[in-house]
């Protein structure tokens, strides 16, 4: 398949796989064409475009159940999760009653916030929306992370899962307005603490339902091609490195530490399984390693209480001297799912590396794999002896996991109000302009689609503030693609983005120096632990 097609394809939101046209043949994907430039008007149920020219379906309901084509769109019940749950067993292989009674057991899990479509009384297509926290720097950003989109294989072809991933983002969409004097130019005002959330502007449908205002929406999927064609983001993927596992550090090459007492009797690290009641511990080690990362998931203590509860590892190893964790460790098989240490006690990620090391030769595993961001330390302690390997003219010792895996999980985005973004980003725009331009104000709008917003950065932390419908001299006109891609920190050069887009442009030299400032590149990180059992 060309990828001329494939785009047509895509644009119909049939997305199909490079197997399946091989195994319908010519007049098959004829068929698909064909499908492809009647499903404008033939296909009402399915949504076409982002246009306000074309209005969803739902447009003039204001109340649920929604009925439209013989199916019905309505939120879910405690009754409809039996029926939820033999929907998802039979799309993933290998989903079992225990996967899917743990998440219902998620924090911030409603029966209200599935939304489900019946044909016939049957449950047919679904999804989930989970309100979370994600963190960028110094920010923490509302979002909805999306789960468990599917439709049995007999209803394909209709456009349920499109319409309900388009009817999450429009729940989730809550425009801001400030109760607060508009400004002399007649733009409102808004400030971090204290902000009125209103639906006023938003669609009323669903204003009683249990599902928060958020700016954005995420998901974890292996199609990212279908959400790509309803305008979603790509934005990272949980990449591992492939380690010998006999390159590992031992336990022995981590230094003695102090003890505290008695300064002139070192102790050495000792490794073993948590206990509950270093829970604490976890979620200060988390935050202390990934508190900054972007992409990663806030954790409150009743999160992180589900996390264990799951058993998603086989061993939870804390490193410790006397009372004191410095570092644990997440290990399934032979994955790293996740690690973390403190940084003033750099000796306990070596200690903690060498009990992988160790379990990985008893359980005879030649290779382990580690998962974590680029920059973090773990990384840095395997990746920079293997250089210097390298370049004594030795065998690699590591290797990336191949990216076209076509099983691999992408972390996606879908911005749904850039202001409300743009608010909850307030707080790390800020601690960046002051660390870059401590003594001079700074003032950048942006137009993303009809929404208009003006970040003002003063010279004072605290002077942070948006001015919405302004977008003020120095400015960006942006689709919402580009949008996502330069403030999520997506993008290495926004000259070269507003280059390949045409829908998007700079005012001018200054905007674009701006946004290297407030925008720096950033990978994006979604840890394997919060990704998985979607």
């Amino acid at each position: 398949m060309n990828r001329t097609e494939r785009d047509r394809l895509n644009q119909a939101g049939l997305v199909v796989g490079e197997s399946v046209l091989r195994a319908i043949g010519d007049k098959g994907r004829e068929r698909l064409n064909h499908m492809n430039s009647s499903s404008d008007s033939s296909t009402p149920n399915r949504l076409t475009s982002n246009d306000p020219a074309f209005p969803p379906f739902w447009a003039h309901q204001t109340t649920f159940p929604i009925h439209h084509q013989g199916a019905v769109y309505r939120p879910g019940t405690e009754n409809d999760e039996d029926a939820a749950f033999e929907l998802l067993k039979e799309l993933a292989p290998g989903y079992d009653r225990e996967m899917f009674l743990g998440a219902l057991t998620e924090p911030g899990y409603r029966p209200e916030r599935r939304l489900v479509v019946e044909w016939a009384g049957r449950l047919v297509s679904q999804l989930t929306m989970i309100p979370r926290r994600l963190i960028i720097g110094a920010a923490r950003v509302a979002c909805q992370d999306i789960r468990g989109v599917g439709t049995l294989p007999e209803y394909r072809g209709r456009g349920y899962a499109q319409n309900l991933v388009r009817l999450a983002e429009a729940l989730a969409r809550r425009r801001p307005d400030a109760q607060r004097p508009a400004t002399p130019a007649g733009g409102s005002v808004v400030t971090p603490s204290p902000a009125v959330w209103k639906s006023t502007g938003s669609h009323p449908l669903g204003s009683s339902l249990p599902i928060a205002s958020a700016g954005l929406l995420t998901i974890a999927t292996t199609m990212p091609a279908f959400f790509q064609a309803l305008g979603w983001t790509p934005v990272g993927r949980p990449r591992a490195l492939a380690i010998p596992s006999r390159i590992l550090p031992a336990i022995a090459d981590a230094p003695l530490e102090r003890h505290e007492v008695d300064p002139d009797r070192p102790e050495s690290w000792r490794v073993r399984p948590w206990r509950q009641v270093e829970l604490l511990d976890l979620m200060r080690l988390y935050q202390i390693q990934f508190g900054s990362t972007t992409g990663a998931l806030e954790r409150s203590e009743e999160h992180w209480r589900w996390l264990v509860s799951r058993r998603l590892a086989h061993a939870v190893l804390v490193a410790c001297v006397g009372d004191e964790v410095g570092g644990y460790v997440f290990i399934k098989d032979h994955r790293v799912l996740e690690i973390a240490h403190n940084p003033a006690r750099p000796s306990a990620l070596t200690a903690l590396l060498g009990r992988v090391r160790a379990e990985a030769l008893e359980r005879a595993y030649p290779v382990v794999a580690l998962f974590a961001p680029e920059n973090h330390p773990a990384r840095r302690l395997v990746v920079e002896p293997s250089a210097s390997s390298l370049s004594r003219g030795g065998p690699p010792s590591w290797t990336a996991f191949d990216p076209a895996d076509p099983d691999e999980i992408v972390a996606m985005v879908r911005v749904v109000d850039p202001v409300r973004l743009l608010l909850d980003l307030l707080p790390e725009l800020e601690q960046r302009h002051l660390a870059d331009h401590p003594g001079e104000p700074l003032e950048l709008g942006f137009q993303v689609e009809s929404r208009k917003a003006l970040v003002k950065l003063g010279t004072e932390p605290g002077q942070a503030r948006i001015e919405l419908d302004r977008v003020g001299r120095r400015r960006f006109q942006l689709s919402a693609p580009s949008f996502t891609q330069l403030v999520l920190g997506g993008v290495e050069d926004p000259a070269a983005l507003i280059a390949a887009d045409s829908t998007s442009s700079a005012s001018g030299r200054s905007a674009v120096e701006a946004a290297r400032r407030l925008f720096p590149p950033q990978p994006f990180w979604r840890g394997p632990l919060d990704l998985a059992e979607r």
